[in-house]
């Protein structure tokens, strides 16, 4: 059963949804996604360690736990949060 809700094309049975964008996607890579288009679909692809929140000048943890932490001179450090999940139901751990 498939319907269509504001834009997007929902299949219930295989539980996708598809968006339509009119822009090119131009990279994938998040370091290198710069503009707008890549940028929202990596969104809904990844999750960031940390959101700037709009008006805040300082990033806030969003998967991870904390903020980094220094271990010497070239090793950070930060907890996952609990509760992170993979799609497959998996949780995200530093062995995963």
């Amino acid at each position: 059963m498939s319907s269509e809700a504001g834009g997007l094309l929902l299949d219930r049975r295989r539980r996708v949804v598809r968006v339509g964008i009119l822009n090119p996607i131009v990279e994938i890579d998040p370091r290198q996604a710069y503009e707008t288009i890549s940028g929202l679909v990596l969104g809904q692809v990844f999750e960031t360690p940390y959101v700037l929140m709009a008006g805040e000048t300082r990033p806030k943890p969003h998967l991870f736990d904390g903020m980094l932490q220094a271990e010497g001179e070239r090793v950070y450090s930060a907890g996952v949060r609990e509760g992170i999940f993979f799609s497959d139901g998996t949780p995200l751990t530093a062995e995963a």
